[in-house]
């Protein structure tokens, strides 16, 4: 057994270098600026979604107001540029609001609560007014898009029939 060999110092490591750690934080930083966009995606994808069901939700319960009513209701589409506000309200289409003695009366509370699109959403449709007749049916057909206005190729689109 040789006695230098186990006599020669061993090398030790007495920390990191200040090269080192700027390394590390780079590469971290490399990998973060490929992860943002695509968390920035996720979180657009998933108001769109959450907005796309609550238009779901409204075109329904009109649908069913009516149906219950057995008059017609109307889902306006209100734009306020200069808030930048989108929102969904109810109504009775004018048509509707003729009562038995034959005069314009006052309109029966239809229960259904306006719906304020989120601040990121975009709504264009075909039509601004979508009139649900006493059997719930639509009385012209259209579509409904959503549109995110972080990235406009993150959309969804709701047909109304």
């Amino acid at each position: 057994m040789n006695v230098n060999a186990l006599s020669k110092p061993i090398f030790r490591s007495r920390g990191i270098t200040l090269v080192e750690i700027l390394l590390v934080i780079s590469l971290l930083v490399i990998l973060l600026s490929f992860a943002m966009p695509t968390v920035g995606n996720a979180t657009a994808r998933a108001e769109l979604k959450a907005t796309l069901e609550n238009v779901q939700y409204s075109v329904t319960a009109a649908r069913n107001v009516a149906r219950m009513t057995e008059s017609s209701v109307a889902m306006n589409i209100e734009s306020s540029p200069a808030e930048d506000i989108q929102k969904i309200t109810f109504s009775r289409p004018p048509e509707s609001r003729v009562t038995q003695g034959g005069a314009q009366g006052g309109v029966p509370e239809l229960g259904l609560q306006e719906y304020r699109l989120p601040a990121g959403i975009r709504l264009v449709s075909d039509h601004e007014r979508f009139v649900f007749d006493p059997r719930g049916l639509v009385d012209e057909a259209g579509r409904i898009m959503l549109v995110s206005a972080a990235d406009e190729s993150i959309s969804s689109a709701l047909d109304v029939e």
